[in-house]
This record gives C-alpha cells, structure tokens and sequence, in this order.
C-alpha cells in the first residue's frame, strides 16, 4: 500500500492534480488525487485555521480521526477508506503548489493532509440522472443501514449527509449479508455499486466524547451537544428532493416518508421558486438565518444542521434509520 510522503513534491506519487477548484476565502480544504504506479489515492490538504485551539479536538484533525476510527471498526462497507493522516508544516515540500499563503492570516503554519481511497466514479450528485431504480434502492439502504450500525456503535451525527457526500464505488462481491440486532438482510448489489459515506468534517461521536468544535459555533441556531438519530436521516432524505430525475417508485417513497402539508414544502414545484430549501440545504448561508443562494428566510437548515424550529414542527414525523429499516420499501432484501 501507497501511503503519501509529505516532504517529497506530488506527495510521493507521480502526479497530483486539484480536483477542483477551491474557494480561497472558504478555508475548507484541497481535495486532490495523487497517482502512484497506476492507481489512484485521495488526498486532502485541511489548512488548520486559527479560530479554534491547536489541538486534537481542531475540526481539521477531527476528520482524519473519524475516518481512521470508522474504517478500522468495519461496522459497515459503506465507509470511504483511511489510509493515512499527517500533520506537516505548511513549508513541506508537497504543500508549496497550493496557495496557502493567501490564508497566512487564518491559518497556523501546519495543514492536515489525509489520504483515503480514490473513488473514480465520483458522487451521487455526479451520476444521479444514470442510476436506475434498483441502484437507488440500494444507495438508501446503503445509507440508512450505515446511520443505524454507526448510531448503535457511536451515537453517530455525520451533520452534512447529503447527495453529495455519497461517493459511488464498485465491488465484485455478489452478495452482502447485512445483521444487526433483529436485522437481517441481503444485498446483491445491483451492477456492482458500492456507495460509501464521505466528507466527515463536522461529525461527531458522542458514544466516544468526541464532540467538533466547528458545531458549538451553532448554539443557538441548531441543536448542539446532543444526539438525535432522525437529524442526518432527515437531512439526507430532503436533499434527494432536489432531484426531479429520479425514478417514479424511488421519488414517491422519499415524499411518501412525510405527510402531504411537509410533502408540499418539498415539492420542487413548476413556480421556480426554491421551496425546497426551507427544509433542505442552505449553503449559500453559515453566518445568518437567510440563505443568501435561494433568498429563503429562516430556512429550517443552517449549515447542515437542523435548526431546532424544525424539530419543533416536524420532529414527531421524523425518521430514525432503525425505524426506516423496517419500511416495506426495503423488503426485497430482508431475509426471513
């Protein structure tokens, strides 16, 4: 296994190319694939901003320790996989191609760099209008059996699930068993998709204590400090109403999970506007409760986090993943 070398140029590897490009006034990170011997690897350059202490609870290190913790659990295939993680000086060889010297006044002089898998496919956003109904069946299985497994471990809160942080992977197994307390299921994962959950940035594991600094920034705003299992369900399963080119079945059981007065906010209706986002994203906001992107005020979702009004109004007609496990729409995989 290929594991990066931070004080040589392209990380070690043969080549390095940005995977896109990267708002310098948002310091989020450098997602980069790094070529070595044919294959690729994922590599995330994380600058370390001042805002929050230098120590192993900063929000940048926190990733790379949810996704070693994550991967070496194996509650479930459906994690991206850490291969490494270093903290090196922003001076290092391998970082001098990046403009860190535009943040010079944010950030510390040390960047995370994380290296995971490479997922070639890209995301659900990527590829959404070619996935067919069977594989759409199983991408939300994937990911709410993934929130069950992980929430019964860690009192998981991945606090950013939605379509895009759902990478598409292949497989050659031809059936995966899936148990877990009175949980049995089979999965011959249609045309050898393997979805996976990325982008840990904000999550937290209360069953560990480890808890992001970056969300005690919402008190106030989004319930903060305390586990809930139906938030990152919530949030993933409103995010798919964005995509109108879903098949017929998958789209009437997303709405069909809400009843028709919350359905009627989801709809992405024929008036333009984006009604949608009022119980969806709001990306275009993290520092006011209007989205700058749809206009929406109050939106129920604030940096994706549920804001507790939301909880308020629809908090009883939320699902958990234990309870979305037992829905009739996921009877084709349920063994006897």
């Amino acid at each position: 296994m290929f594991v990066i070398d931070c004080t040589q140029k392209h990380f070690g590897g043969d080549e390095c190319e940005l995977l896109h490009s990267v708002d310098i006034d948002d310091v989020k990170g450098f997602p980069c694939a790094v070529s070595k011997d044919s294959v690729l690897y994922g590599v995330k350059v994380i600058p370390l901003q001042t805002e929050y202490p230098l120590d192993d609870k900063h929000p940048a290190l926190m990733e790379a320790r949810v996704l070693k913790e994550l991967t070496q659990s194996k509650c479930t295939p459906h994690i991206t996989r850490y291969i490494s993680d270093h903290v090196v000086k922003n001076s290092s060889k391998a970082l001098t191609c990046f403009p860190l010297k535009f943040l010079k006044n944010v950030i510390y002089h040390k960047c995370q760099v994380l290296q995971s898998e490479f997922i070639e496919n890209g995301s659900l956003e990527d590829n959404h209008h070619e996935i067919g109904e069977a594989e759409w069946r199983y991408i939300i299985f994937a990911v709410v059996w993934s929130l069950y497994v992980l929430q019964e471990k860690y009192k998981f809160i991945h606090y950013d699930l939605h379509y895009g942080n759902i990478l598409l992977d292949t497989t050659d197994s031809k059936g995966i068993t899936y148990t877990h307390g009175d949980f049995r299921f089979f999965c011959d994962p249609p045309g050898g998709l393997m979805p996976k959950l990325w982008d840990f940035e904000f999550t937290e594991l209360h069953s560990l204590g480890w808890k992001n600094p970056f969300n005690q920034r919402l008190d106030g705003v989004a319930p903060v400090g305390q586990f809930d299992p139906r938030l990152d369900l919530h949030f993933f399963i409103n995010s798919l109403g964005e995509l109108s080119d879903m098949p017929q079945v998958i789209q009437d059981f997303v709405f069909s999970l809400y009843p028709s007065e919350e359905a009627d906010l989801l709809d992405d209706n024929d008036s333009g506007d984006d009604a949608f986002s009022e119980v969806s994203s709001c990306s275009g906001s993290s520092q006011c409760s209007q989205c700058s992107s749809c206009g929406v005020t109050n939106a129920y979702l604030y940096h994706g986090h549920i804001r507790k009004e939301a909880l308020d109004l629809f908090g009883d007609i939320m699902w958990t993943p234990e309870q979305l496990l037992r829905h009739s729409f996921f009877d084709i995989y349920r063994l006897p």
